[in-house]
């Protein structure tokens, strides 16, 4: 009878880390689809000598660009549009999973750096 209950306390233990093993696989699955499902968003901000941009992910406040980045000084954006412009380009450089950075070049492309920040 002693191996009976022996057989029986194994399978049982099996059976519990199979359960709880299956569990744990899908509460990291959720929170996986939950991470990816955040909301990304971008808007202006009015700063004191021009524009800026938030970017907020899942609501809250991921990064607020006052000032033109890459470039030496403190320069603001000439326009609320250009603003957006380089706020939705970090949007889609951090959802093909690249860092939200952005260079000189990236700021010429976008064609919003002012003629007199251009060399």
């Amino acid at each position: 009878m002693p191996t009976i209950n022996r057989k029986y306390l194994v399978f049982l233990g099996l059976g519990i880390i199979i359960v709880a093993g299956t569990l744990a696989w899908l509460a990291y699955r959720q929170h996986q689809e939950d991470k990816e499902e955040l909301l990304i968003e971008t808007r202006a901000i009015k700063t004191r000598d021009g524009w800026g941009y938030q970017i907020d992910v899942g609501g809250k406040s991921f990064i607020r660009q006052e000032y033109i980045p890459a470039i030496t000084g403190r320069y603001s954006f000439r326009t609320k549009d250009d603003a957006l412009k380089v706020g939705r380009h970090v949007i889609a450089k951090m959802s093909g999973r690249s860092l939200p950075t952005v260079s000189v070049d990236e700021l010429r492309a976008l064609g919003v750096l002012p003629d007199s920040l251009l060399h």
